[in-house]
């Protein structure tokens, strides 16, 4: 995979430009089609030529295992999570969860009109590293739920894997994903994070996610290469609940007064 070392002070503009295109807190089309019990909403989304785009997250399990529609959205393209693996695992408690409609107005195609490249920044820091880059949609096969404008909630249509990847219902499956996305137009998955990004689900983070996509028919006048359409961006801060902030600025404060005591003491 390529990888992408971005400093910050590119970023920055990137975002500044990116932002004032990007729709916050709304819905994507037609709906959530991915599982059930999925609610649409919370959305960072952009619309261009015909394409729209979603990126979210969400508390994928609570303290129980249970799933929930929980997005600690800030509105402007960051969302906010506690530290924390409910199954003590490599696996956060949060997902993130893309959508793409490529042709959400009727000014756009079938999916396989386009390219598209999912963006994953593995630097747990403010800075960002996209080591992981990758068309989420033009795979021989993926479980993403596919679908069009008249799907309902949950009611996209899923390919099954086969357990044998070389049996031929493997290669069938694989067949029948082609078909799908040839005929369709929407797109979408929910998918924890630390399948494609080595991250410790309990320390503190900071990750960027991208989701962009090209037009293979019309390339770009002076590199030759896909034109870029659109993108959205959103930021994950996994940060501790303000309760555990308030405890150990406390605790700091403590161990400040004790030290300063001390040194009065001794002088």
């Amino acid at each position: 995979m390529k990888v992408a070392l971005i400093s910050t002070a590119i970023l920055a503009c990137t975002l500044t430009s990116l932002q004032g295109q990007l729709i916050f807190d709304t819905n994507v089309t037609p709906d959530v089609i991915f599982g059930d019990g999925n609610a649409n909403g919370s959305w960072t989304v952009s619309q261009s030529s015909g394409i729209e785009l979603g990126l979210r997250a969400k508390v994928r399990f609570d303290e129980n295992g249970q799933p929930q529609n929980i997005f600690n959205s800030n509105s402007d393209g960051t969302y906010d999570f506690a530290p924390g693996s409910y199954t003590a695992s490599t696996r956060p408690d949060w997902n993130f969860e893309w959508a793409i409609n490529s042709n959400f107005d009727g000014n756009g195609d079938n999916l396989t009109a386009f390219t598209y490249t999912l963006s994953l920044d593995w630097d747990s820091g403010a800075g960002t590293l996209f080591s992981t880059n990758f068309d989420p949609v033009n795979q021989p096969y993926t479980d993403n739920a596919i679908g069009d404008n008249s799907t309902g909630n949950g009611d996209g249509t899923s390919v099954p894997l086969a357990d044998d990847a070389t049996a031929p219902e493997q290669i069938a499956a694989s067949i029948a994903y082609t078909g799908l996305i040839q005929s369709n137009n929407v797109a979408q998955n929910s998918w924890a994070y630390n399948w494609f990004a080595p991250i410790d689900p309990l320390a503190p983070g900071q990750y960027t996610i991208k989701l962009d996509a090209y037009s293979t028919i019309q390339p770009d006048i002076d590199s030759g290469q896909s034109l870029w359409i659109g993108g959205t961006e959103i930021t994950v801060n996994v940060v501790p609940e303000p309760s555990t902030i308030g405890i150990l600025s406390l605790a700091g404060l403590g161990i400040l007064l004790i030290v300063r005591k001390r040194i009065k003491k001794t002088a």
